[in-house]
């Protein structure tokens, strides 16, 4: 089951949510992003071919979230902040 808990923000944090959402009407630039992975893609050798690349980032990004919970908050309105804890486990096929 998931649970949450929610965050207030202080009055004085208003200002700098106005100057995300005026952020977000201006035009954006797409960036590449280079990241060395050689010490994951030496794990994933060690384990042959149980496991994939792909399963291999995204489990690290998922232990990323589980470690930081508040990168995958949710913010609701201007003052408050949604974080979710825990997670559903899907069934195995």
């Amino acid at each position: 089951m998931t649970t949450f808990t929610t965050h207030t923000f202080p009055r004085t944090r208003i200002a700098t949510l106005d100057v995300f959402g005026a952020g977000k009407r201006k035009q954006h630039v797409a960036a590449l992003l280079e990241i060395d992975v050689t010490l994951g893609r030496e794990k994933i050798r060690e384990l042959g071919d149980r496991v994939s690349f792909t399963a291999w980032l995204i489990r690290v990004i998922g232990l990323t979230l589980k470690e930081h919970e508040r990168i995958a908050a949710y913010l609701l309105g201007k003052r408050r902040l949604v974080i979710f804890r825990g997670h559903q486990r899907l069934p195995d096929r």
